[in-house]
């Protein structure tokens, strides 16, 4: 074989390699490009995903927020003021300061009177302050309710349906010569015109209801 033979087979074998090294990257680079066309749709569904999750516990949040918003907004406008009217009051209830108040039509027992009240999600009238008693002056003086006062074991004393004892502040609330526990059965208080007296708790008279106007 001669030099020229050797040297064209030599060229031969070097275009036959590059020929194959072509094929190759291009079989390979079609791999890659099939590898990230398939990558990028799944790195776009996770990051949709992603998304709609915290779209949705954003939604959450935001509602609870507002939820939270509206119930402290109404509890705040309730409370500012003790003399600003609550607009919470069932209908035929009368709002004072912090409570709303049932002036009854019917006349009942001191225990039906009580028992009514605790239906209606309230209590028996219990005024423990001046300032109470005052506002509810004009109401108080239209006649005879029973309220949720009576008489504790001790005969001398006297508590609210709470279980608090009657304060010594309030003693000036009595009608003259009262209490005075006639005939020993009168265990309850009426309030007369504005003016306590001990009655005997059987005795059917109308009656103030209590609650608070803000829940």
């Amino acid at each position: 074989m001669d030099i020229q033979d050797c040297t064209m087979r030599r060229e031969d074998t070097i275009e036959e390699m590059y020929v194959n090294m072509n094929d190759f990257n291009r079989k390979g680079g079609s791999t890659r490009s099939k590898k990230k066309e398939m990558l990028f749709p799944k790195k776009t569904a996770a990051a949709l995903i992603f998304l709609g999750i915290m779209l949705f516990i954003w939604v959450v949040i935001a509602s609870l927020l507002l939820k939270y918003y509206l119930a402290l907004t109404q509890e705040v406008s309730c409370w500012k003021n003790q003399e600003i009217n609550c607009i919470t009051c069932p209908s035929g209830w009368k709002p004072i300061g912090f409570f709303c108040y049932h002036i009854s039509n019917d006349s009942l027992t001191w225990e039906g009177a009580r028992n009514k009240c605790v239906r209606k999600g309230a209590t028996l009238l219990q005024h423990k302050t001046t300032e109470e008693m005052d506002a509810l002056n004009s109401t108080l003086m239209s006649g005879r309710y029973w309220i949720g006062l009576r008489r504790d074991a001790d005969p001398k004393k006297f508590i609210w349906l709470d279980g608090s004892i009657l304060s010594e502040s309030l003693s000036d609330r009595w009608k003259k010569n009262e209490p005075n526990n006639m005939g020993g059965k009168e265990n309850c208080v009426e309030s007369v015109y504005g003016i306590w007296n001990d009655q005997s708790c059987t005795d059917a008279l109308k009656y103030i209801c209590k609650k608070g106007c803000c829940y």
